[in-house]
């Protein structure tokens, strides 16, 4: 639904839409349709970099239905660089070739696990919580200043995002990263559990 909003506002204002669609493998339940599916006059960028943990391999890509959107990127990049390196093109080949062994779906299980895990205990915290349909963050109502909040847990060598970063709606929340080994995913959760609790008690 909010794709197709995003859409006919595009549409019915002349607006070219451009998509970062590189988060969509990672999706807790089902994958989210492509804005291509729905529309000729976006340009839809992604890679490999989440979906197979190849961040800084730079292996990635613009996809459009119409050629004409696409022919100005490719005389744009040729004049930047001639091509991805080598290597990182050998990987990506071998990455997105094997049919046995489907690394994105690996990834996905384990973050799906993790976020089980996140979600239960903050549950039993009785926290308010927003998650993405496609990405390892969760988004977490803290009731205070969420940068000076951020600034505080350093302190006790956690790092979070304090919410205001992404606009206005996400003042008094932070932003965390489940997509870590559980060890250390509990372990900064109980950290983050305890700093909460001393702020509404």
């Amino acid at each position: 639904e909010e794709t197709k909003f995003i859409i006919s506002i595009c549409k019915n204002n002349n607006i070219l839409l451009v998509v970062d669609e590189v988060y969509r493998e990672l999706y807790l339940e089902k994958l989210t349709p492509s804005f291509l599916r729905y529309s000729n006059n976006v340009v839809v960028i992604s890679g490999l970099s989440k979906s197979h943990c190849m961040t800084g391999w730079r292996i990635g890509w613009c996809i459009s239905n119409t050629n004409k959107l696409i022919e100005p990127i490719i005389n744009t990049h040729q004049y930047l660089c001639t091509c991805a390196p080598y290597l990182s093109q050998k990987v990506a080949i071998k990455a997105l070739s094997n049919k046995e062994h489907d690394p994105k779906e690996e990834i996905r299980i384990k973050l799906k696990y993790n976020y089980e895990l996140i979600t239960k205990a903050l549950k039993i915290s009785n926290l308010k919580y927003l998650i993405p349909s496609s990405a390892p963050y969760i988004f977490i109502k803290i009731d205070t200043d969420d940068q000076l909040f951020a600034e505080e847990l350093l302190s006790d060598k956690l790092i979070v995002i304090p919410g205001s970063f992404f606009g206005s709606n996400g003042e008094k929340w932070i932003r965390i990263n489940y997509g870590l080994e559980k060890n250390i995913l509990m372990k900064g959760l109980k950290i983050l559990i305890n700093k909460i609790k001393l702020l509404t008690n």
